[in-house]
Parts: C-alpha cells; structure tokens; sequence
C-alpha cells in the first residue's frame, strides 16, 4: 500500500518531516509548543550578543561599536538639565528681588521728593503773603531756618537745571540716608546766599543722573526761604575721590555740585564728577 501511495503522490514529504519541524509528536520539538524568539535564550545578531528583550540598559550592547557604547552610557547618566533650569530660576529670582528693591528706593524718594516740593511751594506761597508783616519766617516741619547749622535731613532748598531737567529738593546732610531722599548740602560749607563755597552732593543714578548732560554756561538756581539765587556754570572736571580742594572755601558766592563718576560705571565709582558754578 505504501508503495502504490508513493507511485501516486511522488511529491509527498515524509509525516515525520514537514518544513523544519519533525511531526513526532507533541512536545517540545512540536512546531505548536516550539519556544517563540524572544522566549529563547541568548542569540548573536550581527556582531551584537542580545542578552535581553526589551531592556533599555547597556547590557544589550556589550561589545561592538563604541559609538553605540557611548549612547547607552549617556543615557544611563543622571540627567543635568533639572539642576540648568533650578539653576535659571534661581537667577531669575534674584533679578526680580533686586529689581523690585531698587525700584521700591525709586518710588519712596519719587513720593518723598513731591511731598516735599508740594510743601515748600505751600510755604513759599505763605512767605509771599505775609512779606509785609513782621511775623518771623516759617519753619515748621523741618523748613530751613536763618541759622548757619542745621540738623540732618532739614529740607533747605530746590535746586533746578532746566537746560537739562533737573529738580531737586536738597536737604542738610550728606549721609546715605539723606542722599537716599534728595541732593545733600555738605554741612562743612555755607548755605545759599551765604558768602564762599557752597557744595551739593547727589546720587549719579537718581538725582544727579542728567548732570552728565550739563555744559559751561548753564544757568543754576537755588532757592530757599531767604530767596532766590542765580548761578552760572563755569567749570567740569573730574577728579579723584580724596582730591578735597573741591570743598575749600572761595572768595566769592559759588556753588559746587559733585556726584559719583562714571556715570555708567557699575559699583563704587572711582572718580568724582564736580561742577563749579559762579553767582550772578
């Protein structure tokens, strides 16, 4: 019977062979119950060895192009960028708390300065009305009295630039409080309408800020409860911090105005920026 099987069907494989899997029976040789690839043991592709199915570590790569090598050691390592961005916010963060302080110094010397200003014109004004009575000058609330020394912080006077924008009220004093508030008359030297040298000190990024603007002949004025007074720029120059000629009295009515130089220098300023203005 097998012989006339094979007569009629020459092409037929043996039962025990079909393809690359022995019929023999169920079990592990059975091409149902034959193991899957991933389901094996450790196989050579190329020139790698895979140890693994699915892994994402170096061991899936453990010779072999070192390029490779490299990118899976890369992505085994702690990653930087959390530690770049706390950095930045960091940054950020203290711009914005310097920012805000020095804009928060800005505005209380802003609203220092117009109440000021408002309540010297309200004296003034007062002044002007009573000029024909024989009623002592006004000094409430800190006003420049006629005295030749005043205590810190005593508001003296406006001064004004206009050629360059400049108005300031000046107050008794030099302190870092005082000049935090306005320009600072230097108490060593007299006041307006006195007779020699009077020196105004003011900050180079607030107040004083335009004085890089100013030029010889520019008009100067200073007033106060006593009057108005009249000046006229007639010398610029810079010098040293300890160069203190700049405060010896004259011979004649001048007003010396001196801040921090360069101007756009960042920290301690090594010079100082003086003008020198005659009355007229």
């Amino acid at each position: 019977m097998s012989d006339l099987i094979n007569k009629l069907f020459p092409d037929r494989q043996d039962p025990q062979s079909i393809g690359e899997y022995p019929l023999t029976g169920s079990g592990a040789s059975d091409p149902v119950n034959k193991p899957l690839p991933h389901q094996q043991g450790p196989q050579s592709i190329g020139e790698y060895v895979l140890t693994g199915y699915g892994r994402g570590d170096r061991d899936h790569c453990r010779q072999g192009d070192p390029m490779l090598r490299e990118a899976f050691a890369r992505r085994s390592r702690p990653s930087e960028k959390p530690l770049i961005k706390a950095g930045q916010y960091l940054f950020l963060l203290l711009a914005i708390v310097c920012l805000g302080y020095y804009e928060l110094n800005d505005a209380r010397a802003w609203i220092f300065q117009t109440y000021e200003s408002w309540r010297f014109d309200r004296i003034m004004n007062a002044r002007r009305d009573r000029a024909q009575s024989n009623s002592p000058a006004m000094t409430s609330r800190g006003l420049a009295p006629a005295a030749p020394s005043l205590p810190e912080g005593t508001l003296v006077g406006r001064m004004e630039i206009p050629k360059i924008g400049i108005s300031v009220m000046v107050l008794e004093g030099d302190s870092d409080a005082t000049l935090k508030k306005g320009a600072g008359h230097v108490r060593t030297t007299p006041l307006p309408g006195g007779s020699g040298n009077v020196v105004i000190a003011g900050h180079r990024d607030t107040f004083f800020r335009a004085l890089r603007k100013i030029q010889k002949h520019d008009e100067v004025t200073f007033t106060t409860t006593r009057g108005v007074h009249h000046y006229e720029v007639a010398s610029i120059e810079e010098v040293g911090p300890k160069d203190l000629q700049v405060l010896q009295p004259t011979g004649k009515p001048t007003l010396t105005l001196i801040t921090c130089y360069p101007f756009n220098y960042i920290g301690p300023a090594p010079m100082r920026f003086v003008v020198k203005a005659s009355e007229v």
